[in-house]
């Protein structure tokens, strides 16, 4: 079984765990508590002393180096653990600064979710409570209340109004993990409204998916009448218009031209007419 390496204060509850379940195991627990203690017979005293060998090698090996003076003159797995647990914990005013430095330094991150946050907060508190320096429930939900993620900075508000009775470890937090479950589903919505409104994805065209465009041969066409491109004369758009135009002027306009004209053969009859009439009459 994998034991993590001790290398900080912090690293020790999960350490001891991790070396008690690796000796466990192996059945040699007891050597290491001194719940079994070495007999007199020598092949059961060479049997006790092989267990507890595996045992401090398990222990030693597990340790930072910058932690090796701390277990220097340990002899066995059982005066190992007694030298790590005198050393981490130290009930000093030094070693309690800065625990509850650590603990007011909590600060919750965008990948840290509240039951990480409350676990930790729980740890360092039971350390606290082990050099004989409890913390209220109230100065607990403080703590986490300072520690979380901007996200929660309406609910903290509503938390602030519930009366003293009810700011409890467990009313708090049960109240936080709904109220984390509740912005998780309200972020999904949101994104899902955000891919509706977007719509479906844009077929990607040849150039855009890394292939060579097709060459067109419309590209190469130029028109004589409007001289744009991708289009001859007689497809022209511009030109049927003109031609359209013009052929509603000459049919408006031929009917005038027809009067004009039957107007003027009267006029030069007339005329003709009365020369006629003016020359016979000379």
């Amino acid at each position: 079984m994998h034991v993590p390496t001790l290398r900080t204060a912090d690293d020790f509850p999960a350490w001891k765990q991790a070396v008690r379940l690796a000796c466990l195991s192996l059945d040699i627990w007891d050597c290491v508590t001194g719940d079994e203690a070495e007999p007199e017979n020598r092949y059961l005293q060479r049997i006790f002393r092989r267990s507890d060998r595996k045992a401090f090698a398990i222990l030693q090996s597990s340790i930072a180096p910058n932690l090796l003076q701390v277990v220097k003159e340990a002899q066995t797995s059982r005066e190992t653990l007694e030298a790590l647990e005198a050393h981490f914990g130290d009930a000093s005013l030094s070693n309690k600064v800065y625990l509850k430095r650590s603990l007011f330094k909590l600060q919750q991150d965008e990948l840290q979710s509240c039951l990480d946050v409350t676990s930790q907060i729980l740890a360092i508190a039971d350390r606290l409570s082990q050099m004989r320096f409890e913390l209220s429930p109230l100065d607990l939900v403080i703590v986490l209340l300072a520690a979380l993620h901007p996200w929660f900075d309406l609910w903290i508000e509503q938390i602030e109004h519930l009366p003293d009775d009810q700011l409890t470890w467990a009313n708090v937090t049960r109240k936080l993990f709904h109220e984390e479950t509740r912005l998780a589903r309200l972020e999904q919505r949101m994104e899902a409204l955000a891919v509706s409104a977007r719509g479906a994805p844009k077929r990607a065209s040849k150039t855009e998916s890394g292939s060579k465009p097709v060459h067109d041969p419309k590209d190469d066409l130029v028109c004589t009448y409007c001289a744009k491109q991708r289009h001859t004369e007689n497809r022209c758009f511009k030109r049927a218009k003109d031609l359209k135009l013009q052929s509603k002027k000459s049919a408006q306009n031929f009917p005038r031209k027809s009067k004009s004209a039957s107007a003027y053969v009267a006029h030069a009859s007339e005329v003709t007419s009365d020369y006629e009439s003016a020359e016979e009459e000379f």
